[in-house]
């Protein structure tokens, strides 16, 4: 008697459907990947863009408050101690210099050396730039005379000690309205102090107040800062600020991937030139500043970038050397306290 017939598959037919399979599955990973990197590139570009705009709008809320110096018209009394190592005119000098910019270098600052900046970019822009207008909010109990060193709040100040304060008012028929000078009271006290101590400190109590002032006193908070880009946590150039707010500096990391910074300067003669080229900076009335950001993953492209992006030594393109993706953003600031 013949055995029955055995049904299966042949080892062509095996070796066919494996084949068939490999294609298969060989389709399917090549799409992962390609959806893989399509969203890594999309989340890069979301991340990057994310990133420059929120630098535009961090520098333009400040750049375009720039010298803004309230009741001071006719300028202040300084107390500060311009006779310490620290202090400069760049950084606290409301009347005669509240912006100035740097042109490829990290410029003359005492403090360039040291902290983040000694890790500066080189031949990138740095800028610097103060102002009064954030009100503290605070209200005294009564007077102050002129030869006061403490001056009485309402209430607790919510201050840091060393926190360096504008107040003015127009009592008593004042032309100098205004006096600057350091807090030299506790956090959170209630009261203020102009006391000789700190850095870069006060003048000797001795020197007056500009005027006996009223219980209309306003008390604002002198913003100083600096702009620059140094490497980041990851290593990847970020924008950093320099803050002398308590007039020591301290160096904040604002947002990461900021691969350059190029800034220019509108003055009154109508044209824009780059900070070596301003001869007078009480002539600058607007700031045009161009990023460029980059992401933080590399090989999210298929070949390095090319893209426009306006140099200060005449380059008109930037040309990337790996295949991370870049991206270029602008704005230009109206300094609004020099406008017309």
């Amino acid at each position: 008697m013949s055995e029955p017939k055995k049904n299966g598959f042949t080892l062509v037919e095996l070796m066919v459907a494996m084949t068939i399979g490999l294609f298969i599955s060989g389709g399917i990973l090549q799409i992962f990947l390609i959806s893989k990197q399509s969203y890594r590139a999309t989340e890069a570009m979301s991340r990057l863009q994310e990133n420059g705009r929120f630098a535009l709008e961090y520098l333009s809320r400040d750049i375009r408050q720039v010298g803004f110096k309230s009741l001071c018209a006719n300028g202040l009394n300084n107390l500060l101690d311009e006779s310490d190592t620290k202090y400069t005119a760049d950084r606290f000098d409301l009347i005669n210099s509240p912006v100035k910019g740097w042109d490829g270098e990290k410029g003359d600052d005492p403090d360039v050396g040291v902290g983040k900046m000694s890790a500066y970019k080189a031949d990138t822009d740095v800028i610097m730039f103060n102002h009064a207008a954030e009100s503290s909010g605070l209200t005294v109990t009564g007077a102050t005379d002129d030869t006061s060193s403490v001056i009485a709040l309402t209430g607790s100040s919510g201050l840091l000690s060393n926190s360096i304060l504008l107040i003015g008012d127009d009592a008593n028929n004042c032309y100098i309205c205004c006096d600057l000078f350091q807090n030299l009271a506790a956090d959170d006290a209630t009261s203020l102090s102009r006391a000789a101590a700190g850095t870069p400190g006060n003048k000797a109590i001795t020197t007056p107040l500009s005027h006996d002032y009223g219980a209309g006193m306003e008390i604002r908070l002198l913003r100083s800062r600096l702009y620059f880009i140094a490497p980041g946590e990851n290593n990847l150039p970020a924008l950093w600020e320099r803050s002398f707010d308590k007039g020591a500096y301290e160096d904040n990391d604002l947002v990461e991937g900021v691969f350059d910074m190029q800034i220019s300067y509108l003055i009154r003669a109508g044209n824009y030139v780059n900070a070596s080229a301003v001869t007078n900076w009480n002539d600058v009335i607007a700031v045009k500043i161009d990023l460029l950001l980059v992401s933080n993953e590399d090989n999210l492209v298929e070949q390095p970038m090319s893209l426009p992006f306006l140099k200060n030594d005449g380059a008109t393109a930037f040309t990337a050397t790996d295949r991370r993706i870049y991206q270029s953003f602008s704005t230009t600031i109206a300094l609004r306290n020099r406008m017309p």
